[in-house]
């Protein structure tokens, strides 16, 4: 294999209007899609955390999607950094790709994972894509950041009135790394049980949206 592009699910497991995946697939290389479960923070969690099990179950749909779709979703409990340097080992990297994510945490991680993929000479690109607008977007005249929030608020709906929603079309032709071996651990696996909480499905829609 060579040539391999990354693409980092996290905050968003979708293949619909997903900007870092649009923008893997749109690389010359073929796409190897992952997500890792991170000891870092899930070592803080209870056994029987909801969230754990509603991200494996939609982890489950997602590999299944994916499958479908002539790709493999890897999964991988461990160290971020020592999951990318086994990826880093095992395939040709040429690029990461993922989307932005904006906790204290994350932002340490991400930018540990961009100094390593720098000292292999890979890529690292990062897209907004959970939010409507980056910090540095709605901002006063001299660039400072808003303090009150009227002025904020009229800004932020002027901004939304000339750029509008966007969605990103879904790629006609994913180009998914071949001859993945599927990679799926268990709950109990990265130590966790079935919560007994269940969250119910949920679709989101504009008169959802209007309501709120």
């Amino acid at each position: 294999m060579s040539g391999h592009s990354v693409f980092w699910f996290r905050r968003d497991l979708r293949l619909d209007d997903n900007v870092g995946l649009y923008e893997a697939v749109k690389s010359n290389g073929p796409v190897i899609p992952i997500f890792i479960f991170d000891p870092d923070i899930l070592d803080e969690l209870p056994q029987d955390d909801a969230r754990v099990s509603f991200i494996h179950d939609q982890l489950s749909i997602l590999q299944k999607n994916i499958r479908e779709a002539g790709g493999q979703l890897l999964v991988f409990h461990g160290k971020v950094l020592d999951v990318y340097r086994e990826l880093i080992n095992t395939y040709d990297i040429t690029s990461i790709y993922s989307n932005r994510d904006y906790e204290p945490y994350a932002i340490k991680r991400d930018k540990a994972v961009e100094q390593l993929a720098n000292e292999n000479d890979i890529a690292f690109y990062q897209f907004k894509d959970q939010v409507l607008f980056e910090q540095d977007q709605i901002v006063k005249a001299d660039g400072n950041p808003y303090v009150v929030y009227t002025p904020y608020r009229k800004r932020w709906e002027a901004l939304m009135d000339e750029q509008g929603i966007n969605p990103l079309p879904s790629p006609e032709d994913f180009n998914w790394a071949s001859g993945l071996e599927p990679s799926m651990p268990s709950l109990e696996e990265i130590g966790f049980e079935r919560s007994k909480i269940e969250v119910p499905a949920f679709r989101l829609n504009t008169q959802l949206i209007e309501q709120y």
